[in-house]
């Protein structure tokens, strides 16, 4: 049977690669779970991945487990977080001599814009000291798609990027404008939060609050809605709202360590065992559903052998 009517495999932000890499599972062989993208500031129910068919969730740490299990039945086991683990597999540090802020402004999403004050944001970010100087604003796929990285550009910042989430090299992209950085910094939460400062780069929230506006199913957008409303987030965003102090904190320390969850990470050999089995049951249950996922599909290939005999 094709893999393409088999079950999909996620591809965004080199994910699948680094889970391959560490598990040693087979590259002709689809993923057989569903992954957290990035570490979130919410708590509530995780409704995209209870949609998943896939038997087994990978979550990045305790609090996400539980979080997990709250709702839902099926398997689910702590990776920790991807991104860290592949940097120290790498052994991706910081350059002997790191100069200035890497700025990773709240950013969209497919059906969510980021809403604040950017020209607003490049006024803050001119008031800084020197020694947060020279300045890289990191621009997610998403705005540059809408034009916002114009707007940085027009008020003379440096635009970097880590590219689109589908390319597999998203993650030395990503590594390769942190590790050239002093300090990282950001108006919201964010995964890159917890990369930074794993790697012993200080992070603070500097400028406007966003928001969000989401997108009706016509691709208008609505009225902006509030976002910081999730009380993990906002603890993270009180943690690290320390400007003009910037260091990494022990609190800092302790909860990033927390965060990425690679203390608490299943044996690479476990989770390859794992992904194993689902994989063979998965691809038993996908022959049994396909013909009627797909008739059509399933009655030409039918006809085609009988001719082919």
């Amino acid at each position: 049977m094709n893999k393409k009517y088999m079950f999909n495999e996620d591809r965004k932000y080199s994910l699948n690669r680094i889970i391959r890499l560490l598990t040693g599972f087979p590259e002709d062989k689809p993923l057989p779970c569903r992954y957290e993208h990035g570490h979130t500031p919410s708590d509530d129910k995780p409704v995209n991945d209870l949609k998943t068919k896939k038997r087994l969730m990978l979550v990045y740490n305790k609090r996400r487990l539980d979080i997990w299990q709250r709702y839902s039945k099926k398997k689910a086991v702590i990776i920790g977080s991807p991104f860290v683990k592949y940097r120290r597999l790498k052994n991706i540090c910081r350059v002997q001599e790191p100069r200035g802020t890497v700025f990773f402004p709240f950013h969209s999403t497919v059906s969510v814009e980021g809403v604040f004050d950017r020209e607003g944001y490049c006024r803050k970010l001119c008031e800084l000291p020197s020694d947060f100087y020279p300045i890289k604003i990191c621009v997610h796929e998403h705005d540059i798609q809408r034009g916002f990285d114009n707007i940085y550009r027009e008020q003379g910042f440096e635009v970097v990027t880590a590219g689109v989430r589908e390319r597999h090299d998203f993650v030395d992209k990503f590594y390769e404008i942190l590790r050239h950085c002093k300090y990282t910094s950001s108006n919201a939460f964010g995964s890159y939060l917890f990369y930074a400062v794993e790697m012993g780069i200080p992070f603070f929230i500097y400028g406007p609050e966003p928001h969000g506006r989401h997108f009706n199913r016509k691709g208008i957008p609505g009225e902006p809605m509030y976002i910081k409303d999730h009380e993990y987030g906002e603890y993270i965003e009180n943690l690290f709202s320390t400007y003009p102090n910037v260091k990494i904190t022990e609190e800092q320390r302790v909860a990033v360590e927390r965060e990425v969850g690679v203390k608490d990470a299943i044996d690479p050999k476990e989770l390859y065992q794992l992904l194993m089995n689902n994989y063979r049951r998965q691809r038993v249950e996908d022959a049994i559903r396909f013909p009627f996922r797909h008739p059509k599909k399933f009655i030409q290939r039918l006809f085609s052998r009988k001719q082919t005999v």
